[in-house]
């Protein structure tokens, strides 16, 4: 039910008000009344109506005198004014303090039905907003760890969009710099044993462990799962910090970290420490630092070693490059994209398209080509398979491509090198 007061100084109104006003009609009820702006002040306070119907000109307050008050002490119910005078300093008072309406006197039975119909449709449509605001700000509590989290991802994996960038983290000016620790689960046979969801068990406890470790040395971190077996541990430090100077205690907490996962969860850890970023944007940069030194030719490196980033960059580089070329070499009979060796590598496409060009002189795709042809010419000397069977081989099912390939490569097809 929807509560009216009515707030006037002439009594004949208050009863001929309540005698008018279709209570039922409208589902509504008596809240109460007064006949001042000040006894009507404290009548609204311990009743709170919804709806309260007040003249202006009253003894002791006026009735936007009462409004104004009301206001002040955040009030939320409707006013309606019912008044036999009006000028254009009232109006503007009564706009400013938000009346729903006003209704000269006498006013008919018609007309405040009407008035207090669209009123009541007015607070039915904002209680209606309001718990769906509050609906959505439950949903977004719920999610908000989550959200946040994918942000985070977005950032370190260098995949953030004009979208993400309106996160409040990516303008603010938080006195903070970032590094990246790159966490690889070596692929060992305790964890190639293990069913799914014990895999996920696994990834909870290391992050516990990481969590205890850093908890312990009062560092503020965020972690991340990337996919696979990868995971990416953002340490939050000063801004005025260097790296010379968090050098050897990053590296000493990386080792603590391997350690204890292999001494509790028998499980073996490679770490790769990132250089020191001034910004979120720049996130992307230091976990690609730190994978860099995750890859060496065959890609294994013993589980108690550390790699830190040099400025210059050039030693991650010629790792990435090695550890591609190496890749190259021991899958070319199938197909090999660019998106699958910039995953390999935790590198941009462009960017590993750059590194390699520079590296090699040629392109990947360039260089995956000749790595074809070489096999496949060495084979086509031994004679001992078709051309098609050599063409399957080296990853063509296109014999005519495959041909047209190889003599741009050579100057002479297939069948001509093997006559």
């Amino acid at each position: 039910m929807w509560k009216i007061a009515i707030i006037d100084d002439d009594r004949q109104v208050l009863k001929g008000m309540k005698q008018v006003i279709p209570w039922k009609e409208i589902g509504a009820e008596w809240a109460g009344e007064s006949t001042n702006g000040a006894k009507g002040l404290e009548l609204i306070r311990q009743t709170k109506p919804d709806i309260v119907i007040t003249d202006v000109y009253m003894p002791v307050m006026d009735g936007l005198k009462m409004i104004e008050q009301l206001r002040e002490e955040r009030y939320g119910g409707k006013f309606l004014i019912h008044s036999g005078y009006s000028d254009f300093e009232f109006a503007r008072k009564a706009l400013r303090l938000n009346v729903e309406d006003y209704l000269s006197k006498p006013v008919s039975r018609h007309t405040l039905r009407e008035a207090l119909q669209r009123v009541i449709q007015a607070v039915e449509q904002e209680n209606r907003l309001r718990k769906e605001q509050n609906e959505l700000k439950e949903k977004v509590g719920l999610y908000e760890p989550l959200a946040h989290k994918e942000w985070l991802k977005t950032a370190v994996t260098g995949s953030m969009d004009h979208w993400n960038k309106e996160h409040p983290l990516f303008s603010s000016g938080i006195d903070r710099s970032h590094l990246v620790l790159g966490i690889e689960i070596m692929r060992t046979t305790r964890i190639a044993e293990v069913g799914t969801s014990d895999r996920f068990l696994f990834r909870f406890a290391i992050q516990n462990i990481i969590q205890e470790i850093l908890g312990e040395e009062n560092l503020s971190f965020d972690f991340v799962e990337l996919h696979g077996y990868h995971a990416a541990l953002i340490i939050h430090v000063d801004q005025d910090a260097t790296y010379e100077e968090l050098k050897d205690g990053i590296t000493a907490i990386a080792g603590r970290i391997i350690e204890c996962v292999q001494k509790y969860l028998y499980v073996s850890l490679r770490i790769g420490i990132g250089g020191l970023k001034k910004h979120w944007s720049k996130l992307s940069d230091s976990l690609e630092e730190a994978f860099h030194f995750l890859t060496q030719e065959a890609s294994v490196i013993p589980a108690s070693s550390l790699y830190e980033y040099h400025d210059s960059g050039k030693r991650s580089h010629k790792q990435a490059v090695d550890f591609m070329k190496q890749y190259i070499h021991e899958n070319y009979t199938r197909e090999i994209t660019l998106a699958e060796l910039a995953d390999k590598v935790f590198i941009s496409r462009n960017y590993l398209s750059l590194i390699f060009k520079n590296a090699t002189g040629e392109t990947i795709n360039n260089y995956i080509i000749r790595v074809r042809m070489e096999k496949a010419k060495s084979l086509l000397l031994m004679g001992t398979l078709k051309i098609y069977e050599i063409a399957e081989s080296v990853g063509y099912k296109n014999i005519p491509y495959f041909s047209t390939t190889f003599k741009k490569h050579f100057g002479v097809t297939p069948a001509e090198l093997s006559r």
